[in-house]
């Protein structure tokens, strides 16, 4: 094909269509150009290289993020991760800002909005919900559920599940927690079970460091701050406050004993 045969241009200052056919007197053109001076207003959107692929919005703001090391998914999921030697790797982000402040954590996986977002450098969590575990720096953590141990600090191999559970807990550990808004004001205790709707839910104010407390049922213990109790049953110790060493068997059982 030469010059005379060119039907479309395509080059860094235009896109041109032409046709000319002097036998037929027809000659005809259209143009989409741009000048130099516009050239700075581009911004890459979409990114493809050999290590990653990565879309952005308009304001560099990143939507996606996938590469042998992570898979980020939504605005400024993992945005701040830098992988280097074996720390920052195989995290798993979905969800606008899920692990937005994490640094070189790594074996994290954030589903939810927020979901552990101040996650900096600690691993081998497992956060599902919106916001749950969103101020979490520990590590060997699961928490499923909206806002389920949203203050965790420094607590560490914590299984929290259900909406609001463990919100409130910041640096206890071991602790396994099942239920709405179970052990919500829990916020320094340690080695508890707590199952069921509010069950341990702790003194509302000025929180909760209770150890060693076995609850079942719902509303199971739910004032309790005392240590080494086992409640057994719905509303079982209900208004149990600071008592430790009671074992309560049954629907209500120790429903009103304070000590």
């Amino acid at each position: 094909m030469n010059h005379a045969d060119t039907i479309m241009v395509i080059s860094t200052t235009e896109i041109k269509a032409v046709i000319n056919d002097s036998t037929k007197a027809l000659s005809r053109k259209f143009s989409v150009s741009t000048t130099s001076a516009k050239r700075g207003l581009y911004t890459d959107l979409f990114d493809v290289t050999m290590g990653s692929a990565t879309m952005r919005e308009s304001g560099g703001n990143k939507y996606t993020d996938f590469s042998p090391e992570n898979i980020f998914l939504g605005l400024n999921a993992g945005s701040q991760t830098i992988p280097s030697g074996t720390e920052g790797k195989n995290n798993v982000f979905v969800g606008n800002n899920a692990g937005f402040s994490n640094g070189s954590g790594r074996s994290n996986i954030f589903i939810g909005d927020l979901a552990g977002y101040s996650n900096t450098g600690w691993h081998f969590n497992t956060f599902v919900g919106s916001s749950a575990g969103y101020n979490s720096n520990g590590s060997d953590n699961t928490f499923v559920g909206c806002s389920a141990g949203y203050s965790n600090t420094s607590g560490q191999s914590n299984a929290i599940f259900g909406d609001f559970a463990g919100a409130m807990n910041v640096t206890g550990n071991h602790n396994s927690i099942f239920g709405h808004a179970s052990g919500i004001y829990l916020t320094a205790g340690n080695d508890n079970t707590f199952m069921g709707y509010y069950s341990g839910r702790g003194a509302s104010s000025g929180g909760s460091d209770s150890h060693y407390n076995c609850l079942f049922g719902s509303e199971s213990g739910r004032d309790v701050t005392g240590d080494s109790n086992v409640m057994i049953g719905r509303q079982s110790g209900l208004s149990n406050l600071s008592g430790s060493g009671n074992v309560f068997l049954g629907n209500q059982a120790g429903y009103g004993e304070t000590g």
